[in-house]
């Protein structure tokens, strides 16, 4: 019984051993994902919107915000009940 509490004591430092190692690992891969993340995202050029004059020509507008686009599924689609008509949608 002693012997196999000292296999099972053996077994769990080697265990908690194994942890603190793969947090170490963790932590390291995280730091160096991140310091690349920094980079790429420093490097990055802002973007500008495009948009189309009334001659034709495209020109650059940074302070245009995007109009946020719904997926079709967003809104109910219309329904008409028993008692609707169609006169009633031609407003």
């Amino acid at each position: 019984m002693e012997k196999q509490l000292e296999q099972l004591m053996a077994l769990l430092m080697q265990q908690a051993e194994m942890v603190k190692q793969a947090q170490e690992e963790s932590r390291g891969r995280g730091e160096r994902m991140s310091k690349i993340l920094e980079h790429v995202v420093s490097q990055q050029e802002p973007i500008h919107h495009r948009t189309t004059t009334t001659s034709g020509t495209a020109a650059t507008s940074s302070s245009a915000p995007r109009q946020a686009k719904f997926p079709i599924g967003a809104a109910p689609a219309p329904h008409l009940s028993s008692s609707a008509s169609l006169r009633e949608f031609d407003a």
